[in-house]
C-alpha cells in the first residue's frame, strides 16, 4: 500500500522505515498508530466486557438468570461432594451455571 510522506509528500510504501527522499521516520509513526489502534481496541473490548458483567449482576439482583433472564423458578440447586461441601445452582432453561457455593463441613474435635 502506498502512503504520502507527511514531510515531503512523496508516495512511498507503508512498510518503509523512512522516506527515501527526506529520511522522515515513517516506520516509527506507523508503529505508534498501530499500537494506539490496538490499545483503543483493547480498551473498547474491556469496556464492553465490564458493561456485560454489570448487566449480568443486575439480572442476578432481580432474581433472573444472567444469560436468558429466566426467573428463579427455573433454577436448580444440586448439593454434592464429601459431606455436601458444595452447592451448584444452574438454570434449567439455558443450562447456565449461575453460582457455585462452598461450605465448610462440620468438624467435631474430641479432646
Amino acid at each position: 500500500m502506498l502512503i504520502s510522506c507527511p514531510e515531503c509528500g512523496r508516495r512511498i510504501s507503508s512498510t518503509a522505515e523512512k522516506c527515501p527522499g527526506c529520511d522522515y521516520p515513517i516506520g516509527a509513526i506507523l508503529g505508534n498508530k498501530i499500537a494506539l489502534a490496538e490499545a483503543n481496541a483493547k480498551m473498547k473490548a474491556e469496556a464492553q466486557k465490564k458493561a456485560q458483567e454489570e448487566i449480568e449482576q443486575e439480572r442476578l439482583r432481580k432474581g433472573l438468570c444472567p444469560k436468558c433472564e429466566a426467573p428463579r423458578e427455573f433454577w436448580e440447586r444440586k448439593t454434592g461432594g464429601d459431606l455436601n461441601t458444595y452447592t451448584l445452582i444452574r438454570c434449567t432453561k439455558c443450562g447456565n451455571h449461575i453460582r457455585q457455593e462452598y461450605s465448610k463441613p462440620w468438624i467435631s474435635h474430641t479432646y
